[in-house]
């Protein structure tokens, strides 16, 4: 089994090599700590990992035994392909996937709307897959409203996955005679 670390360092550093201080992986993985502990905003982040230095300087690379700081979370996260970690994270997490029940839903994520004074407002979500036996978080995808419904992403993620003898729940959204 490959760990995380495994699978986020195969994903492609945006950043220009000039200047960089704080290895992306290593960055990444603070950054999820952090948000997995409640911290989600990107000062929040850069005082998680202020507050934790010592101990994540045991077990990753810090330079000179610096954190990240807020800037270089926000810059990473700016440029880094929103796609690719979910790309990672799936990836990693189908090594834990067996039969079990699975809850579906769909989550807006705070300050990504966009054209707000238009009729047809655009903003970012995020459609997981929680395994209900496992309390695991099994599947996480990329929706935007103006681009996609929930209901074509999650019948498109059920697709890809070879899922047999599983019960799903879902909001009642999905619950459509087309269907």
């Amino acid at each position: 089994m490959k760990n995380l670390v495994s699978y986020l360092d195969e994903i492609k550093d945006p950043r220009k090599a000039r200047g960089i201080r704080h290895d992306q992986t290593t960055t990444l993985l603070i950054m999820i700590m952090a948000i997995m502990c409640g911290h989600t905003g990107f000062n929040a982040i850069a005082r998680f990992a202020k507050s934790h230095r010592e101990d994540l300087a045991e077990v990753m690379p810090l330079p000179r035994g610096k954190a990240p700081s807020s800037s270089t979370i926000q810059r990473l996260s700016r440029a880094i392909n929103f796609d690719q970690i979910c790309g990672a994270f799936n990836d990693w997490m189908m090594q834990y996937f067996k039969v079990e029940n699975i809850a579906i839903d769909g989550k807006s994520i705070n300050s990504t709307v966009s054209s707000c004074h238009d009729s047809k407002q655009n903003f970012v979500s995020l459609v997981s897959f929680f395994g209900q036996q496992s309390n695991l978080v099994l599947h996480v995808g990329k929706l935007e409203n103006g681009k996609s419904s929930e209901i074509t992403k999650v019948q498109n993620i059920i697709e890809t996955f070879d899922i047999k003898q599983s019960i799903f729940t879902l909001d009642a959204l999905h619950c459509q005679k087309k269907l």
